[in-house]
């Protein structure tokens, strides 16, 4: 999926995008994924990079790694191409962000909505922001397989927003723990 979206990047952004390949964990991820823009990854990962990938790696950017999914998974009921492929709507949506930026957040997911892109910026309740934060960086796929399959969201919004309330979690203990040396 990375490299398959990174070759959709450059082509649709003519290199003025980069691609970034984060927190990658170990060697063979660098290697695998040689060739994205961008990385970040902790500096032990770097170090082992450097002394486990000789001869230098080479660019796999065109590279299709074959996908093995588990018994039971079928890709299409979770829409899985939605990770690497540019679609029409994603194409419209972002036309529409340029020539008219929103001004808010809701102005945002109404607009993904009406591009046709709504499971790129779903309206989220309360509720499932609780639940998102609640389940930690993975959110659990039973409780959003069926907006997953009927399109309302997709695989990397849920991630992404698993990951941003984890950084919210995150932050809060940090910023809690320095209050205490005040």
């Amino acid at each position: 999926a990375m490299l398959a979206s990174q070759r959709a990047v450059t082509k649709v952004s003519s290199g003025k995008t980069r691609h970034i390949a984060a927190s990658l964990r170990g060697a063979s991820q660098v290697a695998d994924l040689a060739g994205i823009d961008v990385y970040t990854m902790p500096t032990t990962v770097a170090a082992a990079s450097l002394k486990e990938l000789k001869p230098e790696f080479t660019n796999r950017v065109a590279q299709d790694y074959q996908v093995s999914w588990a018994a039971g998974v079928d890709p299409k009921t979770i829409r899985a191409s939605t990770l690497w492929e540019i679609s029409p709507a994603d194409v419209k949506l972002a036309g529409d962000l340029r020539a008219k930026p929103p001004g808010t957040a809701a102005e945002l997911v109404a607009m993904a909505a009406a591009a046709g892109a709504g499971d790129l910026f779903p309206p989220l309740s309360d509720a499932d922001w609780a639940t998102i934060a609640k389940d930690g960086k993975i959110p659990r796929h039973a409780t959003w397989a069926a907006r997953i399959a009927s399109g309302q969201l997709a695989i990397d919004t849920m991630l992404t927003s698993a990951a941003l309330q984890s950084f919210i979690a995150d932050q809060k203990d940090m910023d809690d723990r320095i209050r205490k040396y005040r």
